[in-house]
């Protein structure tokens, strides 16, 4: 269990920007998790450590950390874990701009349904979602992400419903240099509201 509790000093510590307290944690602590028969733990903290990387702009480690979690997870079977793990490799994929991140997402997607498990299945739609809207799309990531928002009833204050809802808000704005009525966009459906 220290180990466990070292592992994830290190992902705290990588939140509050403290890289050099992070790298030392975890390498080391890393290795003692699977030598102690924790090795979900492993690979359920290199997933919030590589999106710590990714957040302190270091996309290279982001990279072979999550790479590294993500097989040894395909080894080991997948968990209920692996739809967080691929769409944190979708988001460091983006990041160094490589065209599998889209795929990476889909996956991702389609495993959280496959194990209903909606509020990955709501992390990955608004990676997704994000992806589209950046290459000019609006009506799919729209879609996409008021279809699966619209199945939360509760929690609507929580950072990723917000996010959700902020990213949602973002997208029913006209685009830049285009009248609001421009177009045949379809009227998203009315989402709940959040206090």
């Amino acid at each position: 269990m220290h180990s466990i509790a070292i592992g994830y000093q290190g992902v705290l510590a990588i939140r509050l920007a403290n890289r050099s307290a992070a790298r030392s944690c975890c390498r080391p602590q890393f290795a003692r998790l699977r030598a102690d028969g924790w090795e979900g733990y492993r690979r359920l903290l290199s997933g919030e450590l590589a999106e710590g990387f990714l957040r302190q702009a270091e996309p290279a480690l982001a990279h072979t950390t999550i790479c590294d979690a993500v097989e040894r997870e395909q080894v080991c079977g997948p968990s209920c874990h692996m739809p967080e793990l691929l769409r944190v490799r979708g988001e460091v994929l983006i990041s160094m701009a490589r065209s599998e991140a889209e795929q990476c997402l889909l996956d991702s997607l389609k495993l959280a349904r496959d194990q209903r498990a909606l509020s990955f299945e709501l992390r990955t739609g608004i990676s997704l979602a994000r992806l589209w809207a950046a290459s000019g799309r609006r009506d799919k990531p729209l879609d996409l992400l008021t279809s699966i928002y619209s199945r939360f009833s509760e929690g609507l204050k929580t950072a990723d419903l917000v996010s959700a809802a902020r990213l949602l808000d973002k997208l029913k704005l006209p685009l830049p240099g285009r009248p609001a009525c421009a177009g045949k966009r379809r009227r998203a459906p009315a989402l709940a509201k959040h206090h």
